[in-house]
């Protein structure tokens, strides 16, 4: 039995303004032990526990647990009640309203088959059909010290909520709760993303998602750079590039701006499939046989999995250091080489660049000149289809003498 004393899960500090409540009030007055350890443990096995100082935050009737690398989810039982917060670590925007309707609907498929092997472990009998009877679900957001709750059955009803502290509550974000996943664009009245939503920095993982919505002639990979290079550009002139940028960009050139709503949604299947398995680090041969089945495009999954453009971009990175009068390898770095698998690019910097010039770089050349002549033809081919591009997509208001460069 795990008789850690759970802390104090409704101090939320800093996080108020960046968590949603959900509430499960069964109609008994309490819940036994059993019976709260069985809804801990499920969750438990459908996500990765948090851990603090090398020790798993697991305590009495309660958990802390991982279930995006920027969202934390807190579950413990209290008398008769299951309380669950799920806070991200940035903004009530960043939830992503498909991983909140995934934690909800795991949750309730299990406490309704804990409260059926509950009465059947009693000699008693639960018709499945009748067993949401026993419990209902109430939605809400912290406000002030306490945490303010609407029916999960009239959030969907209204737009906002009057507390019994006095004050008014949008639903937007408490809706992601029970929110249909099975949509696949924006429900018929979706007013967008409000102007302050629109003032948010987009990240990579939002841009890689649009990438991927976008319907073009180039490829996936090729979109989500490019937004990428858009941001990058704007922040080298410190202008602060904003999704209202992307929004406007995209209704100017005749898309959805919609899409810009989408960026926040998730994929969950697995967690319908939930078991211990799935939270086992990877072996090599696990990554070797998966990667078999990803083919050429790793940049959104690089990014999904928390990695930077530069860090999926880069392939190689070698640290050229000194030489010691002994011949062994001294502690001063002279300099770094990068090589990039998606741009073919070689990249060195660092105090002694002139040492990769005149040592490394003359060679290099002559070898490519040598054994690598195909690739000034591929090199061709891929700017004739890229001047195509530029000719059919050209803005007709404008006549830019945009050209692109070949050869080598």
């Amino acid at each position: 039995m795990i008789k850690a004393t759970r802390p104090d899960f409704n101090n939320l500090e800093s996080q108020r303004e960046k968590t949603i409540c959900l509430q499960y009030i069964l109609s008994d007055s309490s819940i036994p032990s059993a019976l709260a350890y069985k809804v801990i443990g499920a969750a438990v096995i459908a996500w990765p526990l948090k851990e603090e100082k090398d020790k798993p935050c697991l305590y009495h009737k309660a958990a802390v647990l991982n279930v995006t690398e920027d969202d934390e989810l807190r579950i413990w039982v209290d008398d008769n009640r299951v309380n669950v917060y799920l806070t991200n670590k940035k903004s009530l925007l960043s939830i992503s309203p498909d991983a909140a309707a995934s934690i909800q609907e795991c949750l309730t498929k299990n406490i309704e088959s804990s409260l059926i092997f509950y009465h059947s472990s009693f000699g008693g009998t639960l018709n499945p059909t009748r067993v949401s009877e026993l419990y209902y679900m109430e939605i809400g957001i912290p406000c002030g010290s306490e945490t303010c709750f609407i029916s999960s059955l009239e959030v969907t009803k209204t737009n906002k909520w009057t507390c019994k502290n006095g004050k008014e509550h949008k639903t937007n974000y408490v809706r992601y709760w029970v929110f249909d996943k099975s949509q696949k664009t924006c429900s018929v009245g979706c007013a967008g993303l409000t102007d302050i939503e629109l003032q948010t920095q987009p990240s990579d993982k939002h841009l890689v998602r649009l990438g991927s919505q976008i319907e073009h002639g180039i490829s996936e990979g090729i979109r989500s750079m490019a937004l990428k290079q858009w941001k990058t550009c704007n922040l080298s002139k410190l202008k602060d590039p904003t999704l209202k940028d992307l929004s406007d960009a995209l209704q100017k050139v005749k898309l959805d701006s919609h899409l810009v709503c989408q960026i926040f949604r998730e994929k969950m299947d697995l967690v319908e499939y939930a078991e211990l398995n799935l939270q086992a680090d990877p072996t090599d041969q696990h990554l070797k046989e998966l990667s078999n089945q990803i083919g050429n495009c790793p940049l959104q999954l690089g990014i999904e999995l928390g990695l930077s453009f530069t860090e999926v971009e880069q392939n190689h990175s070698y640290r050229i250091y000194n030489r010691k009068n002994n011949g062994q390898i001294g502690s001063q770095l002279k300099y770094v080489v990068n090589v990039y698998n998606t741009t073919s690019l070689i990249n060195v910097n660092g105090s002694r660049v002139e040492l990769f010039v005149n040592g490394i770089f003359k060679d290099l050349c002559a070898y490519l000149t040598k054994h690598f002549d195909s690739f000034d033809i591929l090199n061709n081919e891929i700017a004739n289809y890229l001047e195509d591009i530029s000719t059919n997509y050209k803005d007709k208001d404008q006549n830019s003498d945009s050209s692109i460069l070949k050869g080598k």
